[in-house]
């Protein structure tokens, strides 16, 4: 999931904009899942429009990958 999340970090800071802060706290160990990528990836980037949208003044989107993954 890592791997995942930091292949679209930049592509997720352009969607989100100015006003919507990136916030990602990654696993320190390798976190494994048992999923298709291009899926996952694409889960990140609607999880992204929707806080983008539900949040029109701004905020902030924390992405966590815990430890027990």
């Amino acid at each position: 999931m890592n791997k995942i999340v930091g292949n679209i970090t930049d592509l997720l800071g352009r969607l989100l904009g100015e006003d919507v802060s990136l916030q990602l706290n990654y696993c320190q160990s390798a976190a494994m899942v048992e999923a298709d990528a291009g899926m996952m990836e694409q889960v990140l980037l609607n999880l992204a429009v929707n806080a983008r949208d539900a949040m029109p003044k701004g905020g902030q989107l924390a992405v966590r990958i815990p430890s027990w993954m």
